[in-house]
């Protein structure tokens, strides 16, 4: 079960924002002509189907955008099966804008979105495509299209009716599908072919690989033997190799232990005969220690010497810095004088051109006075020009006046005129234009220099203000100048008693310099005592020492090791005899070992073939083995095919023949239908029933048993015939019908047809869960269950709707 609830338009056609709800049962929108009543109804198409049902409909965007928006709006609030959704669709004049537009469940999860899902959603839900919600939208004018049945569209009804989707089935479906069969089971007779070829040479191949894998059996059980043997030999080579590797690792210990213990006889060889040495240098060393005692007796005034020098080079120094700073500011002042006297004469300069310009004050004025005075006149000739012309336009008025009016008046008094007067009015007032123009072109001859004067005043004025500007500078700038001049002699007073104290200074800078070389000749001296000092200090270390107990010891230490070498040559001449064996037994373990390593690498190799070629022998047993299964399934396959060839060739024979008994049932229910129906809804006697033939033709049955065709009728009569069509159509395709929209339904019906179709739809609630009827006249308003009012609401044509 789904109803519509509530519908939002904005900005559709002239409805700028309405919201409405809706109800179960008969919901009547009541409305003059214009004011938007379809608008309502196309917004709830458009909600539902978007651009499917516009584009059947031929109605484009820019069309339903109203005037001035550049965004349109519709919204449906739907309950299906006690569940409801927003569907909404949002577009501009040229496209859908699909991120507004979807369907929203009541959790606030988007369930469709995108124009084309929505409208998918809404028909798989509704159980209603676009085609047939056409069947259940009647719009203004069209209610009598279902009526229409030519050769053109002999089959509209059939579509409606879903029998054409039996044709489709037979023609295209089930067509197709015998092709799509016929070529499988083509394929699958290759396929199976070409399998059972493929497996012969798979087979082919195993028997080449089986008798392959004995020849490797017995090739490697060969050479596991000849590798035993070879291994064995090996094993005994390399025993005795490593015990000759012991001995040459002795051999080689003793050898470096001689090196060593030589190493170690020279070095005492060398220390004996530095001690040697020592021992006569000691003598010498002791003259040289007595030498230094008297020299370093005799440096201790020249100590005293230094320290004096030291202090009278510290107060020599700190008078001659002062000195250097004296002479730095002597350099600082006489920068200042050159800056002092570059400044004063800047200003003298400039005050000399100030006064210059303060005596043209006078001229520029007086020049001001007599433009001004002129600019005066010609300002009064300016008024006098304006006056003139109002008085030559005013003329102008008199004369048009007096010699366009048929009965001449006088144009100031409004009093009848003769001719003779107004002639002469018209020559008096000839006249006093001629010598307002004269007076004019001398004036505007007089007024051609007074945009050059008045240009000529705003430039003397401003070089008047420069004028005043620089008289104002000139007191500042004469008391500046006096400042300077002051400041120079006190710059020249200061200058000159700092010259007296530099030149008092400048004789200490002599006695400093020699002061300060004598005390560096001292200081050198007082160096070179020093490194006697410490050559003093070296030698008397060296007196101390013993060399004669140390030459002692190292000669005992020289006969021990001297022992120790004859001993290690003796038995390193004793090994040299066996290590001549080592070099023939490592080449016997390197060929007996290369033997080896090519047996394993042939063996290895050849149980990797072994291994490769089992397991190759394995994958074309199973391939064999697949092959044959896939033979088998495509076997079934293809007699699986061949009896749905034959189902094929059945069931479309069996379509051919159900088309008109399917037909037949439909059309019963319809028409049942239809006797029901219009026996409510007729007032004439005269018409028994209607009924839809099997070639779709409507015919109306009278009492006299006449059938005569639905285009025989009056338009009240087509109208309410197509009326109860579309019900009948809609009930038997449908059974519950989710929504009917009906716009201006009782066209061209009488007041009593209008209240049987009131009454009718009333009744209609019970198998329509939505109902939506609008009108013009108010017929629907008391039978209604929900009432909506759309009205116009300013000139502009823009309209409201809402809920009476």
């Amino acid at each position: 079960m789904a109803s519509v609830e509530l519908i939002e338009v904005e900005n559709v056609r002239s409805v700028r924002k309405a919201s409405i709800r809706l109800s179960s049962g008969v919901n009547f929108i009541y409305g003059l002509n214009g004011a938007g009543k379809t608008t309502i109804l196309d917004s709830i198409a458009i909600a539902l189907y978007g651009t499917d049902w516009l584009k059947r409909r031929r109605i484009r965007l820019s069309d339903l955008v109203t005037m001035g928006a550049s965004v349109g709006v519709v919204r449906l609030l739907i309950n299906i099966n006690g569940r409801r959704y927003t569907v909404q669709r949002a577009f501009t004049r040229e496209k859908v804008i699909e991120t507004q537009t979807y369907v929203m469940s009541e959790d606030g999860v988007r369930v469709a979105e995108r124009d084309r899902e929505v409208t998918r959603w809404v028909t798989e839900n509704l159980g209603v495509d676009v085609e047939l919600f056409n069947l259940l939208y009647a719009r203004q004018g069209e209610l009598r299209d279902v009526l229409e049945v030519n050769r053109r569209e002999e089959f509209k009804l059939d579509k409606l009716l879903k029998i054409d989707s039996m044709d489709k089935l037979q023609t295209e479906v089930l067509r197709g599908i015998e092709r799509r069969l016929e070529g499988e089971a083509k394929a699958l007779e290759a396929a199976i072919k070409e399998n059972s070829n493929e497996r012969e040479r798979i087979e082919k191949r195993l028997s080449e690989a089986r008798a392959r894998v004995k020849e490797l059996e017995s090739m490697i059980s060969g050479l596991g033997e000849e590798l035993s043997r070879k291994e064995a030999e090996l094993s005994e080579l390399r025993n005795e190799e490593r015990r000759l590797i012991g001995v040459r690792e002795r051999f080689n210990t003793i050898n470096d232990e001689l090196n060593r213990l030589r190493d170690e006889l020279n070095r005492l060889n060398a220390e004996v005969e530095e001690l040697k040495a020592k021992v006569k240098e000691k003598e010498v060393l002791k003259a040289r220690a007595r030498e230094i005692e008297d020299k370093l007796k005799a440096s201790r005034g020249l100590r005293d010497e230094v320290s004096r020098l030291e202090e009278l080079v510290n107060e020599l120094g700190g008078r001659v810095r002062e000195l250097e700073s004296k002479e730095s500011m002597i350099k600082e002042l006489e920068r200042q004088r050159s800056d002092l006297n570059r400044q004063i004469r800047e200003l003298e300069d400039e005050l000399e051109e100030l006064r210059e310009v303060r005596e043209r004050r006078r001229g520029l004025e007086e020049r001001i006075r007599e433009v001004t005075l002129r600019l005066r006149e010609l300002d009064e000739l300016r008024a006098r020009r304006t006056s003139l012309m109002e008085e030559l336009n005013h003329i102008n008025e008199e004369l048009n006046i007096l010699k366009q009016s048929n009965e001449p008046v006088c144009p100031v008094c409004k009093r009848p005129l003769n001719p003779d007067d107004r002639e002469r009015i018209i020559k008096e007032n000839v006249e006093r234009m001629k010598r307002i123009r004269e007076e004019l072109s001398s004036i505007n001859s007089r007024l051609r220099d007074y945009d050059n004067l008045k240009e000529d005043e705003e430039d003397l004025r401003g070089k008047l203000a420069q004028v005043k500007v620089a008289e104002e500078r000139i007191p500042t700038l004469e008391s500046r100048l006096r400042e300077l001049r002051g400041r120079l002699t006190e710059l020249n007073e200061e200058l000159e008693a700092i010259k007296g104290e530099v030149k008092e200074l400048a004789k200490l800078r002599e006695e400093y310099d020699n002061a300060d070389a004598r005390l560096r000749q001292l200081r050198n001296q007082l160096k070179s005592l020093e490194s006697l000092q410490e050559e003093y200090l070296r030698i008397s270390a060296e007196l101390t020492k013993n060399p004669e107990a140390e030459l002692n010891s190292l000669l005992n230490n020289k006969s021990r090791i001297e022992a120790r070498v004859s001993e290690l040559e003796d038995e390193a001449k004793r090994l040299s005899g066996e290590l001549t064996r080592l070099s023939n037994i490592e080449e016997l373990v390197s060929k007996v070992d290369d033997e080896v390593k090519g047996l394993r690498a042939r063996l290895e190799q050849g149980r990797g073939s072994l291994s490769q070629l089992i397991s190759s022998i394995g994958e074309m047993e199973n391939e064999a083995k697949r092959i044959g299964e896939l033979i088998s399934k495509r076997s079934e396959r293809l007699r699986f095919i061949r009896g749905k060839l034959q189902e094929v060739a059945k069931l479309t024979s069996a379509i051919e023949g159900a088309k008109p008994a399917l037909r037949r049932a439909l059309l019963n229910a319809i028409n049942e239908e239809l006797r029901d129906t219009f026996k409510v809804l007729r007032h004439k006697e005269s018409l028994a029933e209607i009924y839809v033939t099997e070639d779709y033709e409507v015919m109306v049955k009278r009492s006299d048993g006449r059938e005569l065709p639905v285009s025989m009728l009056s338009m009240g009569e087509k109208n309410l015939v197509a009326l109860v069509l579309r019900f009948a159509l809609s009930k038997a395709l449908l059974g519950d019908i989710p929504i009917m929209l009906l716009d201006e339904p009782t066209e061209h019906l009488d007041s009593e047809h209008r209240r049987r179709v009131s009454n009718w739809l009333r009744d209609l609630s019970e198998v329509v869960d939505t109902l939506i009827v609008t009108s013009h006249v108010d017929a629907f308003e008391n039978t209604a269950d929900n009432v909506i009012r759309v009205e116009v609401v300013n000139p502009r044509g823009e309209s409201v709707a809402y809920n009476a």
